[in-house]
């Protein structure tokens, strides 16, 4: 996937400016997640930003690619959904919101 990205660095602190990038990327398969906002049916990828670093982790909600969690060991973090507010589309009162959590 042709790409944007706001650095170069690992961990985004240095080069901070707009460079074109090349983001192999791996669909490994279809499997329930569970983060802070709830659990999902969720399609798991592969990302590689750099041939010598190791692929992060990317879930996305299979419904509409929502994203849910990513991981990286390249770093000591992740990041995940932390809650998700929906409206709600003709199941109930018109308007009304669901919230995961």
């Amino acid at each position: 996937v042709h790409a944007l990205t706001n650095s170069i660095a690992e961990n985004g602190d240095r080069g901070l400016y707009a460079t074109r990038t090349q983001i192999d990327v791996a669909f490994l398969g279809e499997e329930k997640v569970t983060v802070a906002a709830g659990q999902f049916p969720a399609r798991k990828f592969a990302l590689r930003w750099h041939p010598d670093w190791p692929p992060a982790h990317l879930w996305v909600r299979q419904a509409d690619c929502v994203f849910l969690k990513l991981t990286w060991s390249q770093i000591d973090s992740w990041y995940e959904l932390a809650e998700l507010r929906e409206r709600n589309r003709g199941l109930c009162t018109p308007g009304s919101e669901i919230t995961h959590s």
